[in-house]
């Protein structure tokens, strides 16, 4: 079965059976739209890297999160993408952390869908996908659609994902009002102690929720005051 009819047969399948009013379906992809405004995508393309599988990216949008970027640009910034693009997550982790992201599918190969040999085979695969977007990757997007503060459980488990990790933090540390004491901004502390403990020995201080420079450590100590 050929990359492109087997994500033809998907997007189908999770068009007739994705029950999500902003989901907008497309031969290779579903975007999630409020009005005109796309806050976030799903695309499904054929790996170059792992022959004869298909491989999923995520991304998610925020412009008021973008906005905020764009008033407190950081002096390390390199990246030429629209600063609401806040989050991009292939299926493939591209990161040496123990964490993988979330798998697309239960069958072998998980961050990667192996093609099935027929129509038959690929129907069996087709529900299995739709359970893992509903349950992994389909929150990731609402939780940066509604800046929730389920964000920083994402920022410690994907932080290379993130266009901008501690501006992210204090970002939605500030909207939700989160106190010091918050589980979810101990977990990201935690995370940057492992980093700088470094017991795994992968990790380096680039892997640093809040870097080590001037800009991160201010936006640090605004969260510890």
């Amino acid at each position: 079965m050929k990359s492109k009819e087997f994500i033809q047969g998907l997007i189908e399948y999770l068009k007739n059976n994705l029950n999500i009013p902003d989901a907008n379906f497309l031969k290779d992809r579903i975007k999630f739209k409020k009005g005109k405004y796309v806050y976030g995508e799903i695309s499904f393309s054929n790996s170059r890297t792992f022959e004869g599988g298909v491989i999923l990216h995520l991304y998610a949008y925020n412009s008021e999160m973008g906005n905020f970027f764009s008033q407190n640009v950081p002096p390390y910034d390199k990246s030429s993408n629209p600063y609401d693009l806040v989050f991009v997550q292939p299926s493939i982790s591209q990161a040496h952390f123990f964490k993988a992201p979330p798998p697309i599918t239960s069958f072998p190969y998980g961050d990667t869908i192996k093609l099935p040999e027929s129509e038959n085979d690929a129907k069996n695969i087709y529900p299995d996908v739709l359970k893992h977007l509903q349950q992994d990757h389909i929150p990731i997007i609402m939780a940066f659609h509604s800046g929730s503060k389920e964000v920083l459980k994402y920022l410690a488990l994907y932080p290379e994902a993130f266009r901008f990790k501690a501006l992210t933090a204090i970002f939605i540390i500030n909207k939700n009002e989160l106190p010091l004491n918050d589980p979810l901004i101990q977990n990201i502390l935690l995370f940057d102690k492992k980093v700088l403990e470094n017991d795994n020995g992968l990790f380096s201080k680039h892997d640093l929720i809040f870097l080590e420079n001037s800009f991160d450590q201010k936006l640090k100590q605004q969260i510890m005051q």
